[in-house]
């Protein structure tokens, strides 16, 4: 009989090792793998400076979006060249910036979606041994343990990181929103820019057709050297200030292009677009603003810097729920089973922390300060766009009387003038000297307009910011990546 008692108790083990067993690979089985992804610049770079419209990824983009884009919806042609409109939906596809937003968006969506879960449960198991001679001299305790959230510290979890989240995404919209405006203030610069470099090449060219009249009258005797010799100075001079306008045009573009994230290399024919600058002349430029529109709290509603703000707040307001939760800790039970010197005893375990002395007062406070300090932020945002608002209105209104003036005073009397200077010139009762100021004034005045014209487009973008979208625009997390 004894010697068969060790066989038969090491079969009774034999299921409760199997059943370990199991659990330890089905714990196991649950748990995710390691893998790593190394970094691999040159085949980004690669990638990148193999990017073109016509590969398929923008209409991926625009197609895989779920909210809509401002602007018209008109199609994508670029068989008539990359006009503005279609360079800001090239912006939201490629811009850098963007496509960072876009995945810190999605870092706080996939927190999301695993926060407020229960925590998993605890097994754990002690084994002793008897130093006395006995038959069986082990002690054996394994026991589980779950997590009881009583104290709604699930549900607190859960609604913060949705709120950080909700605030990734309108960090987005924000990012967005400025993407939109740098594109189109610079295409306006570099349009701007182009057009003086064209305005500048028109005096040039009106410079040499003078000078080779005034080197035939020099060479009749009708007129002195010196004539020619100060009109070749200040044609030189042109071509100087020509050679930094195609600087300046380079520049614009190369930014251009960075902010639609295309190489500097990349075949794009950029359509030139200044604002009002291809449109005719209207009187209404030089009629007030009739329909001024008050800041209001429901205007502000588009605003999306304020948006943004907004939801701040309502993380910090998620951080003082989950920092009272955390005050009392969750309730953990679970059975327990044992076995002392081969006599099994089952019961259970559990057990909470009682807030007497931490209570989690130190998060509490911070967490509330925090709060002060998002909605400070939000109610002096407030204030001083309410200001930017009127201040930007009446920039808008001053700015284009200014430039309605150039046109209808301004302009047609330097026409005039470099008509009657020519006029006279060609009967002979003027020299030169006359028709270059004619000609260089008419030129100063036209890039003054340009300038006017660059300027109030300069002041009607930024009021579109401060208004924010007409629709409003709610980006998927991580959208324009691939997957």
């Amino acid at each position: 009989m004894n010697n068969n008692q060790p066989k038969r108790i090491h079969r009774e083990n034999e299921p409760r090792r199997t059943s370990l067993g199991w659990s330890l690979l089905v714990f196991l089985g649950a748990c995710q793998s390691y893998a790593p992804i190394p970094l691999d610049p040159g085949a980004h770079q690669a990638a990148w400076q193999a990017r073109t419209l016509n590969d398929g990824s923008l209409e991926a983009f625009l197609e895989q979006r779920q909210a809509p884009l401002p602007g018209p919806k008109s199609p994508f042609n670029l068989g008539d060249g990359l006009n503005l409109h279609e360079a800001r939906l090239v912006a939201m596809a490629f811009n850098p910036d963007l496509r960072l937003a876009r995945l810190s968006a999605g870092v706080a969506a996939a927190k999301a979606q695993y926060a407020g879960r229960w925590s998993d449960p605890v097994f754990s198991i002690s084994a002793l041994r008897a130093t006395d001679n006995i038959p069986d001299p082990w002690v054996v305790t394994p026991d589980l343990s779950f997590t009881l959230p009583i104290s709604g510290r699930t549900g607190a979890e859960s609604g913060h990181a949705t709120a950080q989240s909700a605030a990734a995404v309108a960090a987005i919209q924000r990012a967005e929103w400025q993407v939109w405006g740098q594109v189109w203030s610079t295409w306006q610069d570099w349009s701007a820019a182009l057009q003086r470099a064209a305005e500048t090449e028109k005096l040039i060219a009106s410079l040499g057709d003078l000078i080779e009249r005034v080197v035939t009258l020099s060479e009749a005797g009708e007129v002195a050297p010196t004539e020619a010799n100060r009109l070749n100075l200040e044609q030189n001079q042109q071509v100087a200030a020509l050679i930094g306008l195609r600087g300046i045009v380079e520049e614009k573009e190369h930014t251009l292009r960075a902010l639609m994230g295309m190489t500097p290399a990349a075949e794009l024919h950029l359509v030139p677009y200044l604002s009002h600058l291809q449109e005719g002349r209207t009187e209404a430029d030089l009629i007030p603003l009739t329909q001024r529109s008050d800041f209001t709290v429901e205007r502000a509603g588009n605003n999306l810097e304020l948006a943004e703000l907004r939801q701040q707040y309502a993380v910090a307001e998620k951080a003082v729920a989950l920092e009272i939760a955390k005050q009392i800790s969750d309730l953990t039970l679970g059975p327990a089973y044992e076995s002392d010197a081969g006599q099994p005893r089952i019961g259970f375990v559990g057990g909470i922390s009682l807030p007497l002395f931490h209570t989690n007062g130190g998060a509490i406070a911070t967490a509330r300060a925090e709060r002060v300090l998002a909605r400070a932020r939000y109610e002096t945002t407030l204030e001083v766009i309410a200001g930017r608002w009127s201040k930007t209105e009446d920039k808008v209104e001053a700015l284009k009387r200014q430039r309605g003036h150039m046109e209808y005073e301004l302009l047609p009397l330097i026409d005039q003038q470099l008509k009657d200077a020519l006029k006279l010139m060609q009967l002979g009762e003027a020299s030169s000297q006359i028709l270059q100021e004619a000609l260089v004034k008419a030129h100063e005045i036209k890039l003054e307009w340009i300038n006017a014209t660059l300027a109030v487009s300069a002041a009607e973008g930024e009021f579109v910011q401060l208004r924010g979208p007409q629709s409003k625009i709610t980006p998927t997390p991580g959208e324009g990546e691939n997957k």
